[in-house]
């Protein structure tokens, strides 16, 4: 005879161990700081590397005009004008990385209470029907 509580408990975690929501149950193992973290460090390594290719092709398409119309004192200010770029979409970055981050972080917490809320019921079904077998 089927139990359709505990068939129902079984469909549940099953669906939650399917593969989008197992990664994302495996990263609810970490602290959320450190989940943060690792993903801001991705996010800000990523923009850097792309900054540096952009600029470098900037630079490259404008080779002729550095060389001949810009003189060494203007390096410098041009220099300190990307950095400063670099700098503040580095900051809107990090922020927006933060932000979107900890709401994921919270989501998916949310589902990892949700698993073991249906672990826990089907943990008590097996303690009902072993008291029930031993009686």
């Amino acid at each position: 005879m089927v139990n359709e509580e505990k068939l129902r408990i079984m469909v549940n975690l099953a669906k939650y161990e399917q593969e989008p929501l197992h990664t994302e149950l495996k990263e609810a193992g970490y602290y959320r700081i450190d989940y943060i973290r690792s993903h801001l460090l991705v996010t800000l390594w990523s923009y850097s590397v792309a900054y540096v290719l952009v600029l470098l092709l900037v630079a490259l398409y404008h080779f002729e005009y550095l060389l001949s119309k810009v003189r060494l004192p203007d390096i410098g200010s041009l220099a300190i004008g990307a950095l400063a770029v670099y700098l503040l979409i580095l900051l809107g970055c990090a922020f927006f990385t933060v932000l979107i981050y900890s709401a994921k972080y919270h989501r998916i917490q949310s589902k990892r209470r949700a698993y073991l809320t249906e672990l826990k019921k089907m943990e008590l079904f097996y303690e009902q029907s072993r008291e029930v077998g031993n009686e």
